[in-house]
């Protein structure tokens, strides 16, 4: 009577540990590694990576390069799945004989969860002032770590205390120069009192498509009372009486620039304030003025010297 052969158990691992955690539809790179305890030689096996009943990927096994007692598998690689959940897929090492010796099927459980895709939120067009119970309008943009198209997500505007301001869609169009930054023009509530404000746009989690995570951008104002009277500011040259286009004129927290012909209009409550101009090639001292009614200033701003291209070969 012949004696059956006791089959050999293999040792089967992972050639790194992985991450807990990877973004849906991401790639899942591993390998696997391993040995017969016994000394036989393990080369050529098969290693199954398995989802359920669904085989993903497939790879023998070759000489280790680092540990000649182990073989060891190329990298398999498969892609997670596009829901969020925990998984747990397994490497199974194909029994079959060596040297005429039977080997034990084994497997390896491989856990992890998936996460949802990384969103990142940009703010433009917000205005310096927003009037107090007046909308204004700002746009946002939202861009997915895996270029996603978001067409149709909603898009909220949130206060300082959380509460809802504003929603928008995001259109179907990228904003210009850019391949997957989807945006947005959102209405805005105006604010409730008067102050510096930093409120927030929002992107709400989302399952359509690929699941997507929460995004979050500040932005910044300042709330005023509605306007009073409106101030038209004119900027020349001392010297030569020409306009200056593009100076910058502020008066506490309201801002605008001139015109071609040197003029600037701004709409602001009764109050003191300070008026400052900012020009590239001309300058314009700070002045304290008092607004009770509507005004119109005519200032001279002073050239500022040009620079000598030579001064420095004098230093």
């Amino acid at each position: 009577m012949t004696n059956k052969v006791e089959a050999h158990h293999v040792n089967l691992r992972l050639d790194q540990p992985l991450p807990e955690h990877f973004t849906v539809g991401s790639e899942i790179r591993l390998k696997a590694k391993a040995m017969c305890p016994l000394g036989c030689d393990v080369g050529g096996a098969v290693v199954h990576l398995v989802a359920g009943q669904e085989v993903l990927a497939t790879s023998r096994l070759v000489p280790s390069q680092n540990d000649p007692a182990w073989r060891e598998t190329k990298e398999f690689s498969a892609p997670a799945p596009n829901r969020l959940g925990s998984f747990s897929w397994s490497l199974v090492f194909i029994g079959q004989e060596f040297g005429g010796t039977p080997h034990e099927q084994v497997s390896v459980a491989v856990p992890f969860a998936t996460e949802p895709v990384a969103t990142s939120l940009a703010v433009w067009d917000v205005p310096a002032t927003a009037v107090i119970g007046e909308p204004f309008r700002i746009k946002v943009g939202v861009k997915s770590a895996r270029a996603c198209k978001l067409e149709g997500a909603e898009l909220e505007i949130l206060d300082e205390a959380g509460m809802r301001k504003g929603t928008g869609r995001i259109g179907g169009s990228p904003w210009a120069g850019t391949t997957a930054l989807y945006w947005a023009e959102i209405e805005v509530a105006g604010p409730d009192k008067d102050g510096p404000a930093c409120w927030s746009a929002r992107f709400p989690p989302t399952e359509s498509g690929l699941p997507h995570g929460s995004g979050m951008a500040e932005f910044s104002f300042v709330a005023v009372q509605p306007p009073d009277h409106k101030l038209t500011i004119m900027i020349f040259d001392k010297e030569t009486a020409t306009p200056i286009k593009n100076a910058q004129v502020r008066l506490g927290c309201f801002r605008a620039a001139t015109d071609a012909s040197g003029l600037a209009e701004l709409s602001v409550p009764d109050g003191h304030y300070e008026l400052t101009a900012w020009m590239a090639s001309h300058e314009l001292s700070p002045m304290a003025i008092e607004v009770t009614e509507d005004l119109e200033m005519r200032l001279e701003a002073v050239a500022l010297p040009d620079e000598d291209p030579y001064a420095a070969l004098w230093m």
